[in-house]
């Protein structure tokens, strides 16, 4: 039963696909001609390394967090915790300051009254050799840690009510408290939640360079991945075969996991928008809409399309498409810094709305991207430098249609910059991309 998919595995993996740039100055948004262009090409995408080290960047960060929360204070992070089985994921916000993937473990940092980074100590377990023949190295006090993360002083974790002891501030900042405080800091002097909560969010709105860098090698290891997986869209095919191609495309290419569950809705599941059993057949005639992310150096993408099983649209499903795709057209070629995305939702719904369609238009059109693929900032204003989706979509549940587009854009002085162009989205290059393969 293998022998049919021979043909177009040898075809994609000979290099029958469709090239995409490594970047996107943005032109295909300002009206140039379009980006896509046949040609072999290898299907690995090409990832460059960020422009400045990890380390370099989370001590910028922790010096800007320093200036946002203002002095004399301190900040208290902690890690996530580990019961030590399975594979260990950082929280988000502690990874983005340190860089560091080890679990239960915390950061001390003292603010000066002009918001200056005056010191800042990491606390680590004491070096164990049992517990590391078990589960391998991890960071303990010394030389190493300095090395690892750039952070100067180290203590034990044992230490830490010794040190807070010292402080001698009005206010510790925290996201979850201080269970190991001593007795004479009371609940007053410390601030909880929103204010660093709030700091913590305006700084990873806006991304450097190397952030950029990992979000666009992201993208590209996603639509990539897609590329692979699209082999196995066909009549009889199914939708947890799209989605091991897909996952195990990100392992090969460079990603580190998915970033979310992968949706491999065919036909009316793509009526449910979070939809992640991915275990029914694919039928001619049906579409099958895939909404899959991977993570590289923990930021994530957000890519979906949606895709007809035998190849080509009937003239409904292309009607519907059509449509959808207008309207995030409609929204990408009027966002601008400055607005919210609410803002930008509302474009989608005045579109939809003057089709007939609003009520068809179930979510919301975008949420921003980095190291969650639904990344914090609720509320804020779009900047230069953000990143968000724009992913209008239209979901007949009497029909057993489901249609969703999604790309992620780059926020710049020239307006958006759509990453994700290395899946296409028009009609006719989607139908003679599948021609292609099959």
């Amino acid at each position: 039963m293998a022998i049919p998919k021979l043909a177009p595995c040898v075809a994609l993996l000979i290099g029958v696909s469709c090239a995409h740039p490594s970047y996107h100055d943005g032109s295909e948004l300002r009206g140039a001609p379009g980006l896509w262009e046949w040609r072999p090409r290898a299907v690995a995408p090409e990832l460059p390394e960020p422009p400045s080290t990890l380390v370099a960047e989370c001590r910028e960060r922790r010096e800007r967090l320093a200036a946002a929360v203002g002095g004399p204070s301190a900040v208290w992070l902690e890690a996530a915790g580990t019961d030590g089985e399975g594979q260990f994921f950082q929280s988000d916000d502690f990874y983005y300051f340190t860089g560091t993937e080890d679990a239960d473990i915390g950061l001390l940092l003292q603010v000066d009254a002009a918001g200056r980074l005056v010191k800042e100590t990491l606390f680590l377990p004491p070096h164990d050799p049992n517990w590391e023949a078990w589960n391998g190295p991890r960071l303990s006090p010394g030389d190493a840690a300095e090395a690892a993360t750039g952070i100067r002083d180290s203590a034990e974790l044992g230490e830490l009510g010794a040190h807070l002891e010292a402080l001698d501030v009005p206010v510790i900042h925290t996201l979850d408290g201080l269970d190991e405080s001593p007795e004479h800091l009371e609940v007053k002097a410390r601030e909880r939640g929103a204010p660093l909560r709030g700091a913590i969010n305006r700084l990873r709105l806006v991304k450097s360079a190397y952030e950029i860098q990992c979000l666009r090698n992201s993208i590209n290891i996603t639509t990539a991945a897609m590329r692979t997986a699209a082999v196995e869209i066909q009549d009889g095919g199914t939708e947890f075969a799209l989605q091991g191609a897909i996952e195990g495309s990100y392992l090969r290419f460079g990603s580190e996991r998915r970033g979310f569950a992968s949706i491999c809705a065919a036909g009316g599941n793509a009526v449910t928008l979070h939809y992640s059993d991915n275990v029914d057949t694919l039928d001619d005639g049906e579409l099958v809409l895939m909404d899959i992310g991977s993570k590289y150096r923990y930021y994530c993408a957000d890519v979906t399309r949606t895709l007809p099983v035998n190849g080509r649209f009937s003239p409904r499903q292309r009607e519907l498409y059509e449509l959808v795709l207008a309207a995030q057209k409609h929204a990408e070629e009027r966002v601008q810094a400055g607005m919210t995305l609410q803002e930008m939702h509302q474009l989608a719904v005045e579109y939809f709305e003057d089709a007939g369609y609003r009520k068809y238009f179930t979510h919301g059109l975008g949420h921003w991207i980095g190291l969650d693929v639904h990344d914090v900032g609720r509320g804020l204003p779009i900047e230069v430098g953000s990143l968000f989706t724009i992913e209008p979509g239209l979901y007949i549940e009497a029909e057993g249609i489901g249609i969703r587009i999604e790309d992620d854009y780059l926020m710049t002085e020239d307006g958006p910059v759509r990453l994700s162009t290395g899946f296409p989205r028009e009609v006719a290059e989607i139908e003679a991309f599948l021609e292609a393969l099959h």
